[in-house]
């Protein structure tokens, strides 16, 4: 359950880093 913190922020990043790949296509 201690992992769960690190996950989310993980995933955070993920999708950030997806918004900017679409922004780059635009």
């Amino acid at each position: 359950m201690s992992n769960a913190p690190q996950l989310h922020c993980s995933l955070k990043f993920l999708f950030a880093l997806m918004q900017l790949k679409l922004w780059d296509k635009l």
